[in-house]
């Protein structure tokens, strides 16, 4: 009966469909409406191009002076900028560092 569309699965019931109800929307949100540009008059209608992707360039004064050269120049305290390189063999390895076991000391004997 369900094939022939006799009987429809609503909240895991099944009914018979009532013929004057409006066909059920599906799940999740509907598609976006597609405007066409033939319904509208032609003479309305200003299509502009379509926007280009990634950041826009930037726009000069041309009253401005030439950019000076970018050379790089030393850093003030001698030092790269952001988070230093990790070194192969630097300083320490990996965990927690072993006990250090006590030095032995020489006990002097004294002999009767």
């Amino acid at each position: 009966m369900k094939q022939a569309g006799e009987l429809v699965l609503y909240k895991n019931n099944y009914i018979k469909p009532d013929p004057n109800a409006p066909p059920r929307r599906g799940r999740g949100r509907p598609p976006k409406t597609k405007t066409s540009l033939s319904s509208a008059p032609a003479s309305d209608v200003v299509v502009s191009p379509p926007r280009s992707r990634g950041r826009p360039p930037k726009v000069g004064d041309p009253d401005a002076p030439a950019p000076e050269d970018k050379t790089k120049r030393p850093s003030v305290s001698g030092r790269k900028r952001g988070r230093p390189k990790k070194s192969e063999s630097g300083g320490r390895g990996r965990g927690r560092p072993p006990k250090e076991k006590p030095a032995p000391t020489a006990t002097a004997e004294v002999g009767a």
